[in-house]
């Protein structure tokens, strides 16, 4: 309900830290359970990030994410290192899809991804933070 000042009551906008936050320590409790998959091993350190300027792997950390919701979710079979713009690219649309498939609303461009755009990735972030609560 809104306020006389037009502001929602009750709802608290959540920072980019919170928000970084909660995805570094759902994909750190599940590779503590679960593992890195095999298939995924090079790729461990960039599961984490603290920053969305330092995301320019950042399909990297969004596909750990999806993984970290549903182990199952990610063939990492079809995930390549990401060395060029079009494996980017690639990557990113494969992310947006299974993020879509966990019930995701995503607005936003593979592009959007490959490039590392921080807006749309907080967005994309804020949208799987939605499908957990």
């Amino acid at each position: 309900r809104n306020g006389v000042d037009g502001k929602k009551k009750g709802k608290k906008k959540m920072s980019d830290g919170k928000l970084l936050k909660w995805a570094n320590e759902l994909i750190n409790i599940t590779v503590d359970n679960w593992g890195v998959p095999e298939a995924a091993v090079d790729l461990e350190s960039k599961l984490n990030t603290k920053s969305f300027k330092s995301m320019d792997d950042s399909l990297f950390f969004l596909l750990g994410l999806a993984w970290a919701m549903e182990p199952e979710a990610i063939n990492w079979e079809v995930v390549s290192n990401g060395s060029s713009y079009t494996e980017k690219l690639s990557n990113a649309r494969y992310v947006i899809s299974v993020a879509r498939r966990l019930g995701a609303l995503i607005f936003m461009l593979p592009e959007d991804i490959a490039q590392g755009n921080p807006k749309m990735l907080k967005l994309f972030l804020g949208s799987l933070l939605g499908l957990s609560i």
